[in-house]
């Protein structure tokens, strides 16, 4: 395990959200594990641009969900007429 790079979220005392990637790796001296390097990247308006496509993009599903549902009976009944 050389180098690992995960995510977390810290909550501020206001109660808000920030995002960070997080890059640790070893500090090596001839071979020799001397410490470790830590990397955060504040990724918060990465993160809150996410949900906010998640939350549309659910939105979107539902309204796509009930057009056709909404429009199955009526296409039913003509192609019923049709045939």
């Amino acid at each position: 395990m050389e180098h690992i790079v995960d995510e977390f979220v810290f909550t501020h005392r206001d109660q808000q959200e920030v995002y960070f990637d997080v890059n640790v790796s070893k500090l090596l001296d001839r071979h020799e594990v001397q410490g470790l390097i830590l990397k955060l990247y504040n990724i918060t308006p990465q993160k809150l641009r996410e949900q906010e496509l998640i939350r549309s993009n659910q939105q979107l599903d539902r309204v796509i969900y009930k057009t056709t549902h909404d429009l199955k009976a009526p296409l039913m009944s003509a192609l019923g007429l049709v045939k």
